[in-house]
């Protein structure tokens, strides 16, 4: 699995079920229509548990998503090194907003042209992002119907599987801020729809 992508409760249940004697001679058809089986016949309390472990594995602290940012920013230099390896004659530079202190980087004429460009280049686009960032605030009803949709195909393991809001008291969303109930996305405030979209809500059906 990628280090940067999330890792979710049905994502750690095939990564488990993959490692079961013979699965890993199944055809990749094969696996996805065990997985899907497999997944759907666990009890409601089963699911959440793969769900809470897996939260467990996306809970970072301050200093390890810095560090984690960290590394990622020089892999990214790293691969441009080698993409000027590879045509020397290639120019670029990159610009990472990182609140105050800003990182950047390039190859020779790159790094010449932001210094030349500072205000302009790095200052300038910092305050675009910053600008754009803070006037996306509202979160619509169908941000949320969306995501709940995603969540609940993914808790079946079906992609594109709607949340069937009929048959809503039978199905609980854990994740939600504290003081919310779980219904109909039409049935919350503009406070509530923007507490529930939060970036960094982890949402499970």
């Amino acid at each position: 699995m990628n280090q940067t992508s999330r890792t979710t409760g049905y994502n750690l249940f095939c990564k488990e079920l993959n490692s079961e004697e013979g699965v890993r001679l199944l055809t990749s058809k094969q696996k996805f229509v065990l997985y899907g089986s497999r997944w759907a016949a666990l009890t409601t309390e089963r699911r959440r548990e793969f769900r809470r472990r897996a939260a467990q594995k996306n809970t970072l602290s301050h200093k390890q998503r810095q560090g984690k940012w960290n590394k990622c920013v020089k892999k990214m230099l790293k691969v441009m090194d080698e993409m000027r390896s590879l045509q020397p004659t290639s120019g670029y530079f990159v610009v990472v907003p990182q609140g105050g202190d800003p990182r950047y980087g390039g190859t020779q004429s790159g790094n010449i042209f932001i210094e030349n460009e500072y205000e302009a280049v790095v200052e300038g686009f910092c305050k675009g992002l910053d600008a754009r960032v803070t006037a996306k605030t509202s979160i619509t009803v169908h941000d949320i119907r969306q995501l709940f949709n995603s969540k609940y195909a993914e808790a079946v393991g079906q992609p594109g599987k709607k949340l069937p809001y009929k048959t809503l008291f039978n199905l609980q969303m854990d994740g939600l801020p504290e003081g919310i109930v779980f219904k109909k996305p039409q049935c919350y405030g503009t406070a509530q729809l923007r507490r529930i979209g939060m970036p960094e809500r982890a949402l499970n059906v």
